[in-house]
């Protein structure tokens, strides 16, 4: 499969047409805290930021243990999940994911406009828990604000949680939630990220092991 890629539109597509990820800037932080409450209302306090900059392009939003989309109406849907911030116990994760559809009709690909948070506590295998959120931003936006905007935005969340690592600049925006190191993705993006090095990806959880039979020794 032969990847190609549309810089007018600022997507990149398989040769079959499907587009798998914009081109776009995006702003991703990994934290520690996300059993607190506190944390979680902080990270609801960023969507209100992001819903304000945005307020009416953004169209959908995912309710929690749900895997039907719900349309935005008004700002309904923050105050949903500032609740569930106060009543999920430190034990129960907590995911949001927002949207912002062209013509607020859910299209089968990733939109450059959209943010998402998960926030869990640590776990034996993950001892520093696992919570990050991530916010896109479509690359009209920051050429029409400037850059100064998006700088802003960042430092003023990353000071705001416990932070332990981050990105932000011209990224690839891929659907939230989907394993950035998918076979898919990897045959039709990864040789173009290897042409053009400029362009943040986050994959953080791939990696391989190889092993050998032996004779049980360690």
């Amino acid at each position: 499969m032969s990847p190609f890629l549309c810089v007018a539109q600022l997507t990149f597509a398989n040769s079959d047409g499907f587009v798998e990820t914009h081109i776009g800037f995006a702003v991703e932080l990994f934290f520690l805290g996300g059993s607190e409450s506190r944390t979680r209302l902080i990270l609801c306090d960023m969507l209100r930021q992001y819903h304000a900059l945005f307020t009416d392009a953004l169209s959908h939003f995912l309710k929690l243990n749900t895997s039907r989309l719900t349309k935005i109406t008004g700002s309904d849907y923050l105050d949903y999940y500032e609740n569930m911030a106060r009543e999920l116990t430190s034990s129960e994760p907590m995911e949001a994911m927002v949207f912002g559809y062209p013509g607020k009709k859910v299209v089968d690909e990733p939109t450059p406009l959209s943010i998402s948070f998960k926030c869990a506590g640590p776990d034996p295998m993950s001892p520093l828990g696992r919570s990050m959120i991530c916010a896109y931003f479509p690359a009209s936006f920051v050429a029409e604000r400037g850059y100064g905007i998006l700088l802003d935005l960042t430092k003023r969340w990353a000071s705001s949680v416990g932070l332990l690592h981050g990105s932000a600049g011209y990224s690839l925006l891929f659907e939230h939630g989907v394993f950035a190191g998918s076979n898919t993705v990897a045959e039709t993006v990864l040789p173009l990220l290897k042409r053009f090095p400029g362009l943040d990806f986050s994959d953080p959880l791939h990696f391989e092991v190889e092993s050998d039979l032996g004779d049980g020794r360690q």
